[in-house]
């Protein structure tokens, strides 16, 4: 038994029924509403979090359901406490030694720190004036850390 064809303008409408025409490299075909079929070819949006500055004291707090990109000036030998971080949470903190600087920063618990293992201890610059920035990812269980300094 031969094989049938459909025709090309009945596949030509049932793609422009199923795919929008259009679109350019790098787009997404994106729900536009909650009609059947209602698609369009969209960019995905970059969303960019401001960089936010954490309050200095004994024990600094970052709560991370308030920013995941901080900042915060050492006033002296402090303690960082992470709350609220949930599997797959992540974390960008840059750390500023001020004029005086030899401050440290410990963390309120035991972390995974590149070349460290677990410890509390985070491996910041200490001259004055200089900067540190400690990337973190936490995976429910565990925080695993890494620090650059400058």
């Amino acid at each position: 038994m031969p094989e049938s064809k459909l025709p090309n303008r009945l596949i030509s409408a049932i793609l422009a029924r199923l795919i929008p025409s259009g679109g350019t490299t790098g787009q997404v075909l994106i729900k536009s509403s909650n009609t059947d079929y209602d698609e369009a070819w969209g960019n995905v949006p970059i969303t960019k979090e401001a960089q936010t500055t954490l309050t200095d004291g004994a024990t600094i707090t970052w709560d991370v359901t308030a920013g995941r990109i901080r900042r915060v000036t050492l006033g002296g030998n402090r303690t960082l406490s992470i709350t609220n971080a949930v599997d797959g949470d992540y974390g960008t903190l840059e750390v500023i030694q001020d004029a005086t600087g030899n401050r440290t920063l410990t963390f309120s618990v035991s972390m995974y720190v590149a070349g460290l293992g677990l410890t509390t201890t985070c491996p910041i610059r200490r001259t004055a004036n200089t900067r540190s920035v400690v990337f973190w990812w936490y995976n429910g269980s565990n925080f695993y850390v890494n620090v650059s300094t400058f």
